[in-house]
């Protein structure tokens, strides 16, 4: 009987994530402690999931969709 293999989550360093987002690793750490980044854990370093720094993004992508939509909105008031 062979069973599905188990699907492990890529682990990510806190520098690997800090060059993917562009920030400073100490501003990654923060969100490492802050809970940001679920799944997140310290063991010689942080380790943080790939996935969770996926989520990040597309939350952050909604995020700036709903202020450019916002201010879309705002601007059309004011122009009439």
């Amino acid at each position: 009987m062979s069973s599905a293999p188990i699907a492990v989550p890529q682990m990510l360093s806190a520098r690997t994530v800090a060059r993917r987002l562009a920030h400073h690793r100490d501003w990654v750490l923060q969100r490492c402690r802050d809970g940001t980044f679920a799944g997140a854990y310290r063991d010689q370093g942080w380790r943080i999931p790939e996935s969770s720094v996926l989520a990040y993004i597309e939350r952050m992508r909604e995020q700036t969709q709903q202020q450019f939509q916002l201010f879309s909105s705002e601007s059309k008031r004011s122009a009439t």
